[in-house]
């Protein structure tokens, strides 16, 4: 489903977002959404010099550190 960046901003004005941050909002939607981000590059590995981890590797060791989880009585 698309709707046009006019569309979007008058949609998320009915949520209450104002429409000086709608509109720009709507802008950068169409930007990310026009296509220019639907291709890989192989950019990060170059710059790593090595292959980059897959992020669900990355979160499955991070998580088991412990790191994310929250002290006793804490909310997050």
């Amino acid at each position: 489903m698309t709707c046009s960046a006019q569309d979007f901003a008058a949609d998320v004005a009915k949520d209450g977002i104002p429409a000086e941050e709608a509109v720009p909002l709507a802008g950068l939607f169409t930007e990310i959404l026009d296509g220019r981000n639907a291709f890989l590059t192989n950019d990060l590995a170059q710059a790593l010099d090595r292959k980059p981890t897959d992020f669900s590797a990355y979160a499955a060791r991070a998580a088991a550190t412990g790191v994310w989880n929250a002290p006793a009585g804490v909310l997050l």
